[in-house]
């Protein structure tokens, strides 16, 4: 995770949106399976922001946010 990442997290951005696929991925349970370091087209976004993702189709990683991973 790049320092600017690092920073954001601080403020309350703990989730990873890979924008490619949708899959919502949270930055406090990241599991070696989630990949984060090759996505290339991502946004970090804060807990109510995960909501409102999630209300719009996005979906769950089933590894590090599987309580809301959809299959």
């Amino acid at each position: 995770m790049k320092l600017f990442e690092k920073i954001k997290k601080l403020f309350g951005y703990s989730y990873l949106v890979n924008l490619n696929t949708l899959e919502i991925h949270d930055l406090n349970n990241t599991q070696a399976n989630c990949k984060i370091n090759l996505m290339t087209n991502k946004k970090l976004i804060t807990k109510k922001q995960l909501n409102k993702y999630l209300a719009n189709g996005s979906n769950g990683c089933r590894w590090c946010l599987k309580k809301h991973d959809n299959g």
